[in-house]
């Protein structure tokens, strides 16, 4: 296992299940551990959960009626004991929250295991409750046109109180959890689109897995890599000449700073935050560079000359200005160097 820039490089995938049933029998793999409910079995506790959630569902026209939800997550090779990884993975996940219920499932892809679990968004009670759906906030009418509109209108008249019972109904099946909705981890934002969590949902959930991974003693092992640029069929020989370079040059980058923090992982370095703040601020740098393709590099005093590089530009002059990136790049690494390790 491996951290890029501080992102720990493992699979993970989250979705929403739309059919329990279609996404069941397209799993190939061995349920290894059943965590529903004692007196169903897996196999019932779902069945009914899919009845209930269509009959819950009504007659949708616009969206999507999702009936639970899917973690599907590719497991490092040191895992031998598949059944207590799945649990600490969910006892991450669920934190402090009472555990939903869920099933796991073992598959075998090419070389990879992956563990697919399938999670109830609803808690299950033997007895029947009465379960009370509430408004969540307050809603208005307009007088004259009886359509729906804000509280500002002139004639709008409340009618709905927020607090006030929607609808009320019996079921085994509770409330649906807010723990996987993104609406959870939102901030407050004037912007619709920047305002839903979803970003920070699937970070959370990486944050997991990634902390029940270090509980089972899986190594993570610091490695630089920058995202390089890709061939592509419609791509002339030019322009695959001007990718072919720009990789080369973010392979000398990655190679010179994967050395620099080995040396400073083993403690070669002055063992100062301020160092490895210093280091990571040299990596981060240039890889902002690569990924946005031009750099400013000074020419003498306080002027500076915007240098950039493309697949499309003309390959003299890409080939011109990465020169002038790996020789600024290995200037300051090598200042670094001199600085943090021999001290110079």
């Amino acid at each position: 296992m491996e951290t890029f820039f501080n992102k720990t490089n493992i699979y993970d995938d989250l979705q929403s299940v739309f059919s329990i049933s279609d996404w069941i029998t397209a799993c190939t793999g061995d349920v290894v551990v059943d965590s529903t409910v004692t007196d169903l079995g897996w196999q019932e506790f779902f069945c009914k959960l899919e009845e209930f959630e269509i009959s819950r569902a009504g007659k949708r026209a616009s969206t999507f009626n999702i009936q639970a939800k899917s973690l599907e997550i590719l497991l490092p090779t040191g895992i031998t004991d598949v059944k207590h990884c799945v649990h600490v993975i969910m006892h991450e996940l669920f934190g402090h929250e009472k555990h939903l219920p869920y099933a796991a499932w073992l598959e075998t892809r090419g070389k990879g295991k992956y563990i697919k679990i399938l999670i109830s968004e609803r808690y299950y009670s033997n007895e029947e409750i009465i379960y009370e759906d509430r408004w969540k906030s307050d809603r208005f009418q307009n007088k004259l046109t009886g359509k729906l509109c804000k509280a500002d209108d002139p004639q709008a008249r409340r009618i709905v109180k927020a607090g006030d019972i929607r609808k009320t109904w019996i079921s085994h099946f509770s409330l649906k959890s807010r723990m996987f909705s993104a609406d959870g981890f939102a901030r407050k934002h004037s912007n619709r689109k920047k305002r839903i969590g979803f970003d920070r949902l699937l970070s959370h959930i990486r944050q997991c897995i990634v902390a029940a991974f270090v509980k089972m003693k899986i190594a993570f092992e610091k490695a630089f890599r920058i995202p390089g640029e890709k061939r592509h069929e419609w791509m002339n020989q030019y322009q695959q000449l001007n990718v072919i370079r720009i990789n080369k040059a973010i392979q000398h980058v990655e190679q010179e700073l994967q050395l620099e923090w080995i040396a400073l992982r083993d403690g070669y370095f002055l063992q100062e935050r301020k160092t490895y703040d210093r280091f990571m601020a040299l990596a981060k740098r240039y890889l902002n560079r690569f990924k946005n393709g031009f750099f400013n590099k000074k020419v003498g005093g306080n002027r500076k000359l915007k240098l950039s590089f493309s697949p499309f530009m003309n390959v003299v002059r890409v080939q011109e200005n990465l020169d002038s990136l790996v020789e600024d790049f290995n200037q300051e690494i090598k200042e670094f160097r001199m600085q943090e390790r021999y001290g110079i």
